[in-house]
């Protein structure tokens, strides 16, 4: 089981360790299940036919939330799997995922979180 339940409709999937400035750093997403049955993913990880089936289970992928620069890493697959997801993201994410926003033929929106 890829996906940890840690409350009623909250998981955690662990990631893999990636480079950080020369540091292995852990990756870590937050799923939450909305109440329309649809889920919000905080800091997206690196898809594995694990985790994209328990999701598929669990709900529809709506949200993709990428909190900073280091949470981009995998957000491209995402958009990829997931590509009616509203993808949100801090400025400077979003300046650098300018090059994915096309995805399947058609233009993205990336939503500003609005914070600097």
């Amino acid at each position: 089981m890829v996906l940890e339940q840690v409350g009623d409709s909250a998981w955690l999937a662990e990631g893999k360790l990636v480079n950080f400035h020369g540091f292995p750093f852990p990756t870590r997403s937050v799923v939450v299940q909305l109440r329309s049955g649809d889920l919000w993913v905080w800091s997206p990880i690196k898809l594995s036919d694990g985790l994209i089936g328990e999701l598929d289970r669990l709900g529809r992928v709506t949200h993709l939330v990428s909190p900073n620069k280091i949470h981009h890493l995998y957000l491209q697959d995402w958009m990829a799997r997931y590509p009616e997801a509203q993808v949100w993201g801090l400025p400077s994410v979003i300046e650098q995922q300018r090059h994915v926003v096309e995805v399947g033929g058609r233009v993205r929106q990336l939503v500003s979180l609005g914070v600097v």
